[in-house]
């Protein structure tokens, strides 16, 4: 073969090998990216596709929802436990009846709005005997309604007001007492009122304490001399201590509600030079037995109430041949004892009764056939 043919078949080769190379290039722009062999991936299968479900629809707003965020809604002006059904009284015609534009609002959707944030003050005094609340808390009264209150009725006082303990009921009678500032006021008064009675007037004592006609016990024995100062007798680790309820009380507050009982305590009928050991006859086995109110009382009680009567009557005669008293001292012979001696028996008499210092003559005549003295001694004669 000759060098130019030779020469014409490479040409043609080479042209054929540059269309071929031109011709897939332009297959592969259009086609795309020729993919890259490698080795089959060991993965898992494709999950199933679960198509997702519409979100559900927002609810539609309650009526209270419509209203005014909450925080800006009234407060509850009173405690929610065991009133959770609100229409009992804000229903209509009910006695504090919702507004128009809450009309069918379910019960459940007050607290939408309406916290309770508010406790009301309790009533600090005893109610089934003061019914009618406007008799002391209207306008103008001693303890006026706050503006808020303005259109209240009685009916809705105790709705909101729970009652505490009740005030003390007085401690003593009112009468002879007025007005009660005098005893209860400032610190410069027997007994200060607690800070919360700071502006408090005599009138609205009354409005809370009851006077419930209490006597305090009177005091038993006389007030003068040593005994005015009762703290002296009464006081802690004394022997008659102040109940508990009477700590801190002072001199001067006892005789404000305690008066001196109308009938003191009685003397003692006998001298008690001698007899200081009262128990000896008075215990309980002494023959003259102390009452039960003197339960645990000593000696030296005995004369802290009991005064001495220093002049007993002694006996005229002589006591030798005359042991049994009430032989003469009886209604059908000399006389009856006095009504004091109710109960007294002979045992008793020599215990008071001594010998007196000067006793009855003797008898100057033979007593035969002289027994009734009275033929010849005749009042008024010698």
């Amino acid at each position: 073969m000759s060098w130019v043919r030779r020469g014409l078949l490479v040409s043609g080769l080479s042209v054929g090998v540059l269309l071929g190379m031109f011709f897939f290039m332009l297959v592969g722009e259009l086609a795309g990216p020729a993919p890259v062999w490698s080795a089959p991936p060991n993965v898992a299968p494709a999950p199933t596709v679960i198509p997702l479900r519409a979100a559900p629809a927002a609810p539609a707003p309650s009526p209270t929802a419509a209203r005014a965020p909450r925080g800006k809604a009234s407060n509850i002006g009173h405690r929610t436990t065991g009133r959770e059904n609100c229409q009992m009284c804000h229903g209509a015609k009910q006695i504090a009846p919702l507004p128009a534009d809450h009309a069918g609002f379910p019960d459940s959707g007050c607290r939408d709005c309406h916290a309770f944030v508010v406790t009301p003050p309790v009533t600090t005094h005893e109610i089934s005997l003061r019914a009618d609340c406007v008799t002391c808390h209207a306008g103008g009264r001693m303890a006026p309604l706050p503006v808020s209150h303005k259109h209240y009725t009685t009916t809705m006082c105790v709705i909101c007001h729970e009652q505490s303990t009740p005030a003390p009921d007085m401690a003593h009678r009112r009468e002879g007492h007025e007005p009660c500032s005098q005893c209860h006021g400032g610190a410069d008064t027997l007994v200060a009122l607690p800070a919360a009675h700071r502006w408090n007037a005599d009138a609205g004592c009354l409005g809370c304490h009851n006077d419930v006609g209490k006597t305090p016990v009177a005091i038993t024995h006389g007030i003068a001399g040593a005994r005015a100062a009762c703290i002296q007798c009464h006081a802690a680790g004394q022997m008659a201590p102040l109940p508990d309820d009477h700590r801190g009380r002072t001199d001067a507050m006892c005789l404000s509600c305690h008066a001196p009982a109308a009938k003191s305590s009685p003397v003692v009928p006998h001298d008690t030079a001698g007899r200081e050991a009262c128990t000896t006859c008075h215990g309980d086995r002494g023959i003259v037995r102390l009452p039960a109110g003197h339960a645990g009382r000593t000696d030296i009680m005995c004369t802290v109430c009991h005064d001495s009567m220093t002049v007993v009557p002694g006996a005229p005669h002589s006591l030798d041949d005359k042991a049994v008293c009430s032989a003469c001292h009886n209604p059908a012979v000399v006389g009856a004892l006095p009504a004091s001696h109710a109960r007294r028996n002979d045992a008793m008499c020599i215990l008071c009764h001594a010998l007196a210092a000067k006793p009855a003559p003797a008898i100057p005549h033979a007593l035969d056939k002289r027994q009734d003295c009275t033929i010849c001694h005749q009042p008024g004669s010698r």
